[in-house]
């Protein structure tokens, strides 16, 4: 991860502010432990604020999202992320029912990764390795085809 020089955004979005809790202080403890100093984490309690959210801050790479939430809920919100807004973001997906139907209809509509509740710090730590890896590569390759 020592390749990655720009912000680390991560947008957080759930209706359950413990969880957001939980999430950011996971998250600011795997970037301190991977030495990751220009990190960012934003928080979002409903879609339609993530929405906004994103509307404004196009650099975001990476969303992490509950699916069950009032209002629009998380797979509505990931379709209007990866078919309105912009494609490559990575989106992860979590969710307190392990509905194979769910999980399917989350990847088919773009998720990066799927998570059930209740979730394990290796677990989150493991996703985020993949996800950052993933956009350091992405970042290399259109380096390498814009050269």
């Amino acid at each position: 991860m020592e390749g990655i020089v720009k912000i680390n955004q991560v947008l957080i979005v759930d209706d359950n502010e413990s969880l957001l809790t939980a999430l950011n202080r996971l998250l600011s403890a795997y970037f301190k432990e991977r030495d990751i100093h220009n990190y960012k984490i934003l928080t979002a309690t409903s879609a339609d604020e993530a929405v906004n959210i994103l509307k404004k801050n196009t650099s975001i790479p990476i969303v992490i999202s509950d699916i069950m939430m009032p209002g629009m809920d998380g797979l509505d919100f990931l379709r209007h992320i990866t078919h309105d807004l912009r494609r490559g973001i990575q989106v992860i997906m979590i969710t307190g029912q392990g509905n194979m139907g769910r999980a399917v209809d989350s990847f088919r509509n773009g998720a990066a990764e799927y998570i059930t509740k209740p979730f394990d710090v290796s677990t989150i730590y493991e996703i985020m390795d993949r996800t950052l890896a993933r956009l350091e590569n992405w970042a290399k390759m259109i380096k390498g085809a814009v050269a």
